[in-house]
């Protein structure tokens, strides 16, 4: 019943430079095309954010407790509001070869009852988390591979 996704990707650039950009989500939207805003409540390594991305024109938003934990490389997510609400998110860099491998895991049981048959898992998980996370690491990929250059 519930919905897991893992995203992976190798990115040429050092841990440093990708956690820069993965960390700094309020920077997403000039960076991510299909970010349309990112505002955030807080500072240090504890905040909430507020998210709107797109998925191939559907508008898509979410808000969600960001917690930074530079010891691990990790950055972790807890959705508080959204269709995704509930849903843990975990990004792991770490570094290998000539670079990092990064991958983000969500994990979500469902509350909602409609989001409980396989095809709305489906749905949510494979056809908008998966995509737009697979999107933001393209996006994440390209802009610390520029940066490491």
């Amino acid at each position: 019943m519930s919905i897991h996704t893992e995203n992976r990707i190798e990115i040429a650039a050092p841990a440093t430079i990708i956690w820069d950009i993965a960390a700094a989500v309020e920077r997403w939207p000039e960076i991510l095309p299909h970010y349309r805003y990112v505002r955030s409540e807080g500072t240090g390594e504890e905040r909430i954010v507020h998210m709107g991305a797109s998925r191939s024109g559907i508008p898509v938003r979410w808000s969600a407790r960001q917690e930074l934990h530079p010891e691990r490389n990790e950055i972790t997510y807890h959705h508080t509001a959204g269709v995704t609400q509930g849903m843990d998110v975990v990004w792991h860099i770490v570094p290998s070869g000539r670079g990092c491998t990064v991958s983000i895991d969500h994990d979500l049981t469902p509350r909602r009852w409609w989001l409980r048959p396989a095809p709305a898992r489906y749905i949510v998980g494979t056809l908008f988390v998966m995509h737009i996370a697979d999107r933001t690491l393209a996006g994440v990929r390209q802009e610390a591979e520029a940066r490491a250059a």
